[in-house]
């Protein structure tokens, strides 16, 4: 049952969702500084968590010592989030100097490490630095508007930055298994659907305005981007289940481009004809059924 409050003539006053609502973001404002210091030694944590797991993997391969570990990250996040609460009253500056203050300190240790012939890499300085930035961040309101995506804008940072350090090594036997053919093939399709694309007109020409050049290039992009989907994930899952793949992904977007995409190649290709075939009716199949669920 809802609760009730006495208005001032003694008839009952229902509380609504939208004083509930009043009342928490008081409540909120009220312990914003709390939850901006918890919010920076939780980003700081997780990135430090990371970090030291990892040390016994990556240092002692150069034979370099650790940066940080689990206790300095979240104590540096703390030191953004106390900087940014001071600069409110002493100026941006105090951020801004204790930014400086950290990056001298990694400086002198990766010179030292140099100076040793311990070349670890930066990987761990720029985490360090970001760490500050992000509890910096975390402790300053009105950055984004509603200011309520401020944790959220944190959290995700925080990580999506563990997540990129936790898969190096994947990371790397990717990039090493990149071709020149690979980096071409990226660089046409990126160059086709950023520089090319935008410059085109995107107004009805020619008679009846049947003509449309941005469209027009849009449906090109689609069968472009089909044809480079298909191409990695050939590369990467092998013809079977990459073409599968790449029929299922399409066929959400445009079975017209995967059609065009996969018939060109099937003529080309001829030991995958059946391949692109069975992924042809896969994408046809999924718009399908994505066509009955915006219907419905």
């Amino acid at each position: 049952m809802p609760r009730r409050q006495r208005g001032g003539k003694g008839r009952p006053r229902r509380l609504t969702w939208r004083a509930c609502r009043d009342r928490y973001h008081a409540g909120m404002q009220r312990f914003e500084p709390w939850f901006s210091l918890g919010l920076a030694i939780a980003a700081g944590l997780l990135i430090g968590l990371q970090r030291e797991r990892a040390a016994p993997e990556e240092p002692e391969a150069a034979g370099a010592r650790t940066v940080a570990g689990v206790r300095t990250y979240p104590i540096v996040a703390l030191l953004g989030a106390l900087a940014a609460m001071l600069a409110a009253a002493g100026g941006p500056w105090v951020v801004v100097g204790g930014l400086g203050a950290i990056v001298a300190l990694l400086a002198l240790a990766y010179a030292d490490d140099l100076r040793r012939g311990r070349d670890r890499g930066l990987t761990s300085e720029f985490a360090l630095v970001l760490t500050y930035l992000l509890g910096a961040f975390a402790a300053t309101p009105g950055v984004l508007e509603p200011d309520r995506l401020r944790p959220v804008v944190v959290g995700a940072i925080a990580v999506f930055v563990t997540w990129l350090l936790s898969i190096k090594r994947p990371l790397h036997e990717a990039v090493r298994r990149l071709s020149q053919r690979d980096i071409h093939a990226a660089l046409q399709f990126l160059a086709l659907a950023a520089i090319v694309l935008p410059l085109l007109p995107n107004e009805n020409l020619g008679p009846y305005g049947a003509f449309n050049p941005f469209h027009i290039g849009l449906m090109v992009v689609f069968v472009a981007g089909i044809g480079f989907l298909g191409y990695v994930a050939v590369r990467w899952l092998g013809p079977g289940r990459g073409i599968g793949v790449t029929g299922f992904v399409g066929g959400l977007v445009s079975s017209t481009a995967v059609t065009l995409a996969f018939s060109g190649r099937a003529r080309r290709e001829r030991p995958l004809s059946m391949a692109f075939a069975l992924a042809i009716l896969l994408a046809s199949t999924v718009m399908v059924v994505r066509v009955f669920v915006e219907v419905a």
